[in-house]
C-alpha cells in the first residue's frame, strides 16, 4: 500500500536536529550562571525555616523528621540516574512505582489542603445512600464539573460498592491519574526534539513539581486538572498533519473543559494554535477541521455542563468574586504567596532561562509554542495575583495551592520547550544537576502533607504566626485544628480552637461545634457559653435542632451531676 509521506515526529530520531546526536556519558560543565542558581535554590531548601509562612513551599524538607527527612534526600539523589545512566524509554519503570507510592504511602489524609475533608465525608455519606437525588446533592455541594464527578467521585463510590474502604478507593483512582499524568508528559517530550537518551530524563524532571501532591490520594479536582492540561499542553506541541490529530486536539480541550471551570483559559490560546501558531508539519487541509472540531467541543462542554448543573457555579463564582470586591476583601495577593506558588507548581520554569541561557531564550520566543503558551498563561498569572486571595470563599495560598495547577501544568510544558534546544551533552549535565534539586522540593512537599504530625505543626504555625491570611480564612486553620483535636479524642482542646475560629468569623455552627466539644469534655459552663453564642446568631432549622439537641443534653449532664452529687444535712 501506498500513500502519501507524512512528516517524521522530531523526537523519534536523535539526528532530528544539530546536537542530537547521542554522546555516550559525556558531561559538559554547568555554565557558572547555572550552577549559582542550582546552589541558591537547593540552599533555599535546605535552610528554609520550618515554622515560617513565609517559606510554606519551600520548608517541606526542613519541616519533616529525621527519618522522612534522610528518606527524601535519598530519592533525590537517585533521581539523576535517568540522566546520569542515559536510560532509554522505559518510562513505565518509574512512573508506575512512583504513581502507587505517591497515592498509597503519600497519600495526604489529614485533609488539611483544599476541600478535600468535605469530598471525603461526602464520599462516606453518599456511599451509605447512593441515590439520584445525592448525586444531584453531590454536584451542588461540591462544585464538581461533570468529569470530575464522574471520575473523582463515582469511580470511588463504585468500589466502596465492592467493600473498599473510602480511602483506599481515592488512592486507586489517584494511582491511575498519576500514570495518566505521567504518560502525557512522556508524551509532550515526544515532541520537543530531544535526543533519545535524554527524553525520559527530561520528562523526569518536568514531573518533579509540587503538583505531584494532586496525585497523592488526593480527592480533590486537582489531579484530574492537571492530567487533562498536561495532554492539552502536549497536543498542542503536536504538528496537525492528518484529521486523526484535530480530534486528538479536541478531545484534548474537551476533557479539559469538563474537567475545571478554569479550562477555559484554554480557549485563546487553543485558537490561537489553529489560527496563527504554525509548527513544522501543520498541514492547511487539517487545520480547518481542526477548528470546527475545537467549536463542537466547546459546544458540547458548555451543553454537558447546563445538563449536570455545574453551569451554575461559574455564575457564582462571578457572584463570589464582586461580592467580595464590594466589601473591600479583594486585594492582591502577598508577593511572598506569588513566590511560594510558582515555587512550588513550576519550579523548572523559573531555573530554566537561567539553565539554557540567553541565546536559548532568545530561540525559544521565536518559536509558535511560546505564543500560545504566554496567552494562556497570562490570564492565570493574573488569576494568581488578583482572584485567588478571596477573604470570605479562599482559605489561603498554602490550603487553595491547587487553584493554581492548570498554570503550573502550562510552565512545564514552557519548561521543556526552554531545555529541548540544548545540546545534548549539555541538557544531560543541566538534567542531572537539576533533578536532585527539583526533587528535594517535590517530594519535601508530598511527604510533608502525608506526616500528620508536620501537618499539625504546620497547621498550627499557620494559625498563631502572622500570615496573609484574612480573618476568615484564619477562622477556617482553627476549626481545622479543632476538627483534628476531634479525631485525636481530645474534645477539651478542640473547644477552645473551635472558640478561636468563631471568634474570627461568627459563623453559628462553629460556636456549635464548640458547645459539643466542651459537653464531651465535661465542661458545661463552656457548653452553655458557646450555646448561647450561637443562639445569638441567626439559625437555620437545621442549626437550631442541634442546638436544642446539645441543650438537652447539658440539662440532663447537669442533673446527673447533682443526682451524684453527695448530700450534707
Amino acid at each position: 500500500m501506498t500513500g502519501r509521506a507524512r512528516p517524521a515526529r522530531p523526537s523519534r530520531d536523535p539526528k532530528a536536529r544539530p546536537g542530537a546526536r547521542s554522546t555516550g556519558l559525556a558531561l559538559e560543565p554547568l555554565r557558572p550562571a547555572a550552577a549559582a542558581a542550582l546552589l541558591a535554590w537547593s540552599l533555599l531548601l535546605l535552610l528554609a525555616p520550618p515554622a515560617s509562612n513565609g517559606f510554606w513551599a519551600v520548608n517541606g524538607l526542613r519541616s519533616l523528621p529525621t527519618y522522612p527527612a534522610l528518606a527524601v534526600l535519598g530519592a533525590a539523589l537517585a533521581s539523576a540516574l535517568p540522566a546520569l545512566l542515559c536510560w532509554r524509554g522505559r518510562w513505565r519503570l518509574l512512573a508506575i512505582p512512583l504513581a502507587l507510592t505517591l497515592s498509597f504511602a503519600l497519600r495526604e489524609h489529614t485533609h488539611f489542603l483544599g476541600d478535600t475533608h468535605l469530598r471525603i465525608r461526602a464520599l462516606g455519606v453518599a456511599g451509605v445512600t447512593l441515590d439520584a437525588s445525592s448525586f444531584a446533592s453531590l454536584t451542588a455541594r461540591l462544585h464538581a464539573a461533570p468529569l470530575d464527578l464522574a471520575v473523582n467521585v463515582m469511580m470511588p463510590l463504585l468500589l466502596e460498592s465492592f467493600g473498599m474502604p473510602v480511602l483506599s478507593a481515592v488512592s486507586c483512582v489517584s494511582a491511575v491519574l498519576a500514570c495518566l499524568y505521567f504518560a502525557g508528559i512522556w508524551r509532550a517530550t515526544g515532541f520537543l526534539a530531544v535526543a533519545l537518551e535524554n527524553r525520559l530524563a527530561l520528562a523526569w524532571a518536568l514531573a518533579l513539581t509540587g503538583t505531584l501532591e494532586a496525585l497523592a490520594g488526593y480527592p480533590e479536582s486537582g489531579g484530574l486538572m492537571a492530567v487533562t492540561a498536561i495532554w492539552w499542553g502536549a497536543e498542542m506541541l503536536a504538528p496537525l498533519d492528518r484529521p486523526r490529530q484535530a480530534l486528538r486536539l479536541s478531545l484534548a480541550l474537551l476533557a479539559a473543559l469538563l474537567s475545571h471551570r478554569l479550562a477555559l483559559a484554554l480557549l485563546a490560546p487553543h485558537l490561537w494554535r489553529l489560527l496563527r501558531a504554525t509548527v513544522a508539519g501543520d498541514r492547511a487541509p487539517v487545520r480547518r477541521p481542526a477548528l470546527v472540531l475545537a467549536a463542537a467541543a466547546l459546544a458540547l462542554a458548555v451543553a454537558v455542563s447546563i445538563l449536570s448543573g455545574a453551569a451554575g457555579r461559574l455564575h457564582g463564582d462571578l457572584e463570589d468574586l464582586f461580592d467580595t470586591l464590594r466589601a473591600g476583601g479583594w486585594r492582591g495577593a502577598a508577593p511572598s504567596d506569588i513566590a511560594n506558588t510558582l515555587a512550588l507548581v513550576a519550579p523548572l520554569a523559573i531555573l530554566a532561562p537561567v539553565l539554557a541561557g540567553g541565546a536559548t531564550v532568545a530561540a525559544f520566543l521565536r518559536q509558535p509554542a511560546a505564543q500560545w503558551i504566554a496567552i494562556a498563561a497570562a490570564p492565570l498569572l493574573a488569576a494568581l495575583v488578583w482572584l485567588f486571595p478571596l477573604g470570605q470563599e479562599g482559605l489561603g495560598a498554602l490550603r487553595d495551592w491547587d487553584a493554581n495547577i492548570l498554570l503550573g501544568s502550562i510552565l512545564v510544558i514552557a519548561a521543556g520547550a526552554f531545555l529541548a534546544p540544548l545540546p545534548a551533552a549539555t541538557l544531560r549535565t543541566v538534567l542531572a544537576a537539576t533533578t536532585p534539586v527539583l526533587a528535594l522540593g517535590a517530594l519535601g512537599w508530598v511527604a510533608a502533607n502525608a506526616n500528620p504530625e508536620t501537618v499539625t505543626r504546620r497547621a498550627i504555625v499557620l494559625a498563631v504566626e502572622p500570615s496573609t491570611l484574612t480573618p476568615p480564612q484564619q477562622s477556617a486553620v482553627f476549626a481545622w485544628l479543632g476538627q483534628r483535636a476531634m479525631d485525636q479524642r481530645r474534645p477539651d482542646l478542640a473547644a477552645p480552637r473551635y472558640e478561636q475560629a468563631f471568634a474570627l468569623n461568627p459563623n453559628p455552627r462553629l460556636s456549635v461545634l464548640a458547645a459539643e466539644a466542651w459537653l464531651l469534655s465535661g465542661d458545661l459552663s463552656g457548653a452553655r457559653r458557646s450555646l448561647a453564642a450561637a443562639r445569638a446568631r441567626s439559625l437555620t432549622p437545621e442549626l437550631t435542632r442541634e442546638v436544642e439537641q446539645l441543650e438537652a443534653g447539658v440539662a440532663r449532664a447537669a442533673g446527673d451531676s447533682a443526682a451524684a452529687a453527695p448530700a450534707y444535712r
